[in-house]
């Protein structure tokens, strides 16, 4: 894992004992001045790069999703390989100190607020990990692992137009009874960790720029932070690069079929709304199949801590509250055939007591496999209906033997609480009428507000966005036809009437 060209070691500044570090960080390079740098993401967390705008700075960039996801990166230093300033290893009393430039992403400001519930919120910060195998060889977790770090916030007061800076220090020991011992006879690696993971409510991105990590000789010595400078001078000196715009007209013709979107608004979109005009998709040829209608309905079993809730079985519908993470199964008699059925829909009431926003459906088949499908973005209220494609599942926990979930023995469903939200759970308190599978009206292309008709609402949409986008490049255009501007001036006519109206 080290990086391309090997070791380099940056001149001495303000009493620094330096290690590798970057003087502006390209942060999804390997290894900018750094042995390695790497990466990691799961579940709804995110980590890109952007580029700014008038100065062509490179900064990093990590963000969460609301009760799901982490994301982060780690710089390494193989302390067996390094050779410090001192001309020795780590030793007693040295410190470690790693530090960046911060800002909020003014187009998705940060936030991760305490929950209701006062539960583990999400984290951000810097943290620090001290392993005792090779470079790249570990895991962070036993036995590897000698110390990890409390995570030291860098998200709170940041600002949505300007830098501000931020910094973690740590102080080695070899003494095994100080909290900061690291065994140094067994150190072979540390880590320098920004991470992200996700609370309730957590939302938006941090930028981060020119990540530092270095050695010194005292913690008094490492509170010196000139020596990590911003690159582009005074904070906030460019501009942060707006969102893309949503071009909701752009609906061909690109990817590799031609049949997706491909950045600009012209004249194949139009042929695509034209082509199908005053169309309506086909009735639904097969009836909905019911899984369950929660009358009188009793779970056949639960797992984790969703066995300590209150169920209550109503004449007509089913009531779960759940104070922690967990699931419940009903197993049917036999198995239920929903062959060509496309969407899972549930109807029920988000009860006032609720504070999880997520909840999973899990269908199994007669051969094993376990699908999930998660419902996100819970509001309390009453008489919702929440609908999903089945394309659109979460994961499957179990391949079965055959590949894929067989919609023609669907055998059992789960209801899972609160598994995205951490352990322990949050309160989940729904009240569940229906639970089916049905087909879908597909979309026809050309539908852009999803009406089921194509018609002049989709045409003003295209007419309206009319040359946004980045232009294709020449050839493969297609040229309507002298009925299709007809209704090119019919609709642009139309357009122009409700503007001015």
């Amino acid at each position: 894992m080290l990086a391309a060209g090997g070791l380099m070691l940056a001149s001495q500044q303000a009493g620094a004992v330096i290690v590798p570090s970057a003087t502006d960080d390209d942060l999804l390079n390997l290894g900018v001045l750094l042995e390695s740098t790497s990466h990691f993401e799961g579940e709804t967390g995110y980590i890109y790069e952007a580029t700014a705008t008038t100065d062509s700075n490179l900064f990093a960039s990590i963000g969460v999703q609301d009760g799901a996801g982490f994301a982060g990166w780690a710089r390494h230093i193989d302390v067996g390989a390094v050779a410090f300033a001192n001309g020795g290893a780590l030793s007693e009393g040295m410190a470690l100190r790693m530090s960046a430039w911060v800002m909020s992403n003014p187009n998705d400001p940060f936030s991760n607020p305490v929950n209701p519930l006062n539960t583990p919120p999400g984290e951000d910060g810097f943290r620090m990990e001290f392993l005792n195998v090779p470079l790249g060889s570990g895991l962070p977790g036993n036995p590897d692992l000698i110390l990890t770090t409390p995570l030291s916030p860098v998200g709170t007061g940041l600002s949505t137009s300007g830098w501000t800076q931020k910094s973690f220090s740590f102080e080695l020991s070899n003494n095994p009874l100080s909290p900061n011992f690291v065994d140094f006879a067994n150190l072979q690696e540390v880590r320098a960790v920004m991470a992200q993971s996700g609370g309730v409510g957590a939302t938006g991105e941090i930028f981060a720029d020119n990540f530092k990590f270095e050695v010194f000789p005292s913690l008094a010595a490492a509170t010196n932070l000139i020596t990590n400078p911003l690159p582009s001078g005074t904070p906030g000196a460019f501009d942060v690069p707006p969102p893309p715009p949503v071009l909701n007209g752009d609906i061909c013709c690109g990817g590799p079929t031609f049949d997706g979107p491909d950045g600009f608004v012209g004249i194949e979109d139009l042929n695509v709304v034209l082509s199908n005009w005053n169309a309506t998709p086909p009735p639904p040829s097969l009836s909905p199949v019911l899984l369950s209608d929660f009358s009188s309905f009793n779970l056949t079993g639960t797992y984790n801590q969703f066995g300590a809730g209150t169920f209550t079985s109503g004449a007509t519908d089913w009531t779960v509250q759940a104070n922690d993470f967990g699931g419940g199964w009903f197993d049917f008699p036999g198995t239920i055939d929903a062959t060509g059925r496309t969407d899972l829909e549930i109807q029920l009431d988000v009860n006032p007591g609720n504070i999880a926003d997520i909840f999973n459906i899990v269908l199994f088949d007669a051969d094993g496999t376990q699908r999930v499908f998660r419902f996100l973005d819970l509001v309390v209220g009453d008489n919702q209906t929440l609908t999903i494609n089945l394309d659109d599942f979460f994961q499957d926990n179990a391949p079965g033997t055959i590949a894929g979930l067989d919609l023609s023995t669907i055998d059992l469903f789960h209801i899972q609480g609160t598994f995205a939200n951490g352990d322990p759970g949050l309160l989940l308190d729904l009240t569940i009428d229906n639970l089916e599978l049905f087909e879908g009206v597909p979309l026809i292309a050309g539908d852009i507000n999803k009406d089921d008709f194509v018609g002049i609402e989709d045409l003003n949409v295209v007419l309206g966005e009319w040359n946004l986008g980045t232009p294709p490049p020449p050839g493969g255009a297609i040229v309507p036809e002298p009925a299709t501007l007809s209704l090119l001036a019919f609709g642009g006519l139309t357009m122009l009437r409700r503007r001015t109206a």
